[in-house]
């Protein structure tokens, strides 16, 4: 069905989130004071793109859900596609990430900073999120809160662009609303894309559309199979690295990508 608000199971409806005055309030504070973790890892030289990729671990998503969007991201990341488009950049390197998160204040880094800059600095860097160790936890889906931690990772980092990647199967039960999380940053110089496992609400792109998504070119991929994630995934890096608005794919010419 298409997404809309009352499309939210009622178990699960947006608990509400800080007024707009608090929530000013709260981007004011330092890192420090909004509870986010000493950042991991540190990034000197410029970047083209500097990219945070949050994965989703909150209750709705099983071990088997985790491990489909982490090998997800290791397959797309060793893609011969990606590489080209990290070579092709102005500067030939990007700043990558990864972070998991669940409930409010929760999101860690479990692969710091990385400046990557040809084949064995990306090989690497897979290689350390396939090693990378995390559990779903029986906590919530905050993804406002998630979004607004991931972009306090972009501070400081010499980039010409900076992207936070939201990946999850759930939409927002606790913490920050997402729409005011994105009003936020609307504000600044922070693009968030997302992309969405299907498994569960089929509507969810919708929902990430008109609640998440922010900045320039700001876009959305699904899927619901892990072969479909992998390509998806891929499709969006290689749009998010070459910096040119994002051209939805049909199933046909996704399964044409090169693996």
């Amino acid at each position: 069905m298409p997404w809309r608000r009352s499309s939210l199971p009622s178990p699960r409806r947006h608990r509400g989130g800080l007024t707009a005055g608090c929530l000013l309030a709260l981007l004011a504070l330092p890192a420090a004071a909004q509870s986010l973790p000493a950042v991991q890892g540190r990034i000197d030289q410029p970047v083209d793109l500097a990219l945070v990729m949050a994965i989703d671990t909150s209750a709705s998503i099983s071990r088997e859900g985790f491990l489909f969007q982490l090998r997800g991201h290791v397959e797309a990341l060793r893609s011969r596609d990606f590489a080209e488009a990290v070579a092709n950049g102005r500067r030939g390197a990007v700043g990558l990430t990864v972070a998991l998160w669940d409930g409010p204040q929760s999101l860690r880094q479990v692969v710091p900073w990385t400046r990557v800059a040809g084949a064995a600095d990306l090989a690497a860097f897979a290689d350390r999120l396939a090693a990378a160790e995390g559990e779903p936890v029986q906590g919530a889906t905050a993804v406002g809160s998630a979004m607004l931690m991931a972009a306090r990772l972009l501070e400081g980092i010499p980039a010409d662009r900076k992207i936070v990647d939201i990946s999850s199967n759930g939409f927002s039960n606790a913490g920050l609303d997402p729409v005011q999380a994105r009003q936020a940053l609307s504000k600044g110089d922070v693009t968030v894309n997302a992309v969405v496992v299907t498994d569960e609400y089929d509507w969810l792109p919708g929902y990430y559309e008109e609640s998440v998504i922010t900045g320039l070119n700001a876009f959305v991929v699904s899927a619901s199979t892990g072969e479909g994630f992998v390509r998806a995934l891929k499709a969006k890096l290689v749009t998010e690295v070459s910096g040119l608005p994002y051209q939805r794919l049909s199933g046909a010419k996704l399964a044409q990508l090169p693996r």
